[in-house]
Parts: C-alpha cells; sequence; structure tokens
C-alpha cells in the first residue's frame, strides 16, 4: 500500500468526509510533493481518534499497518541501494 493509498483509505473513512474532498482530489492527481503527503499522514494518524465506526477504524488501521510495512521495506531498500553504490563505486575505482 502506498502513502497515497493510506491517505484514500482514512479520508474515506472519515466521519466528516467534506474536510477532506480537497485533499481526495489532489492525492488521487498525484498533485502533491512527497514532503506533504509524509506530513498529511502524521496529520491523519492522529484524526484516527475521530473515527467511531468500528469497522471504518478497523480498516484503517490495517492501512496504518500496511503503510508502516512499506515505510520500513523503504527503508531497507535505501539502505540496501546506497550500499550497492558504495559498491558500485569502489568496483568503478579499481579500473
Amino acid at each position: 500500500m502506498t502513502k497515497q493509498d493510506y491517505l484514500l483509505a482514512v479520508i474515506n473513512a472519515m466521519p466528516d468526509r467534506e474536510m477532506g474532498r480537497g485533499i481526495k482530489a489532489m492525492v488521487e492527481n498525484n498533485q502533491l510533493e512527497n514532503r506533504t503527503i509524509d506530513l498529511l499522514v502524521i496529520i491523519f494518524k492522529k484524526a484516527m481518534s475521530e473515527i467511531n465506526d468500528v469497522v471504518k477504524k478497523y480498516r484503517v488501521m490495517e492501512a496504518i499497518q500496511a503503510y508502516e510495512r512499506f515505510t520500513a521495506k523503504q527503508e531497507i531498500q535505501d539502505k540496501q541501494d546506497q550500499a550497492d553504490l558504495q559498491k558500485l563505486n569502489i568496483m568503478l575505482d579499481t579500473f
């Protein structure tokens, strides 16, 4: 699940969808920068306390967990990519 998918899941589960309507359109049309998306994820996690419907809250919690797994995998991949670049630089330097 991507960050955008997470944000859309939270917006769809919000009790007052009016406040998320504009954000939803921007997320769906990829009009937000990564930093903005990261900040929205933090804000929306806090909004979880306002979701009263148990089923919707469960779905959003699943989305949060999927997002956290995605973020952890992304961090691991970033570290691996960095290590691979270092190895490649070493190999190029030896030639």
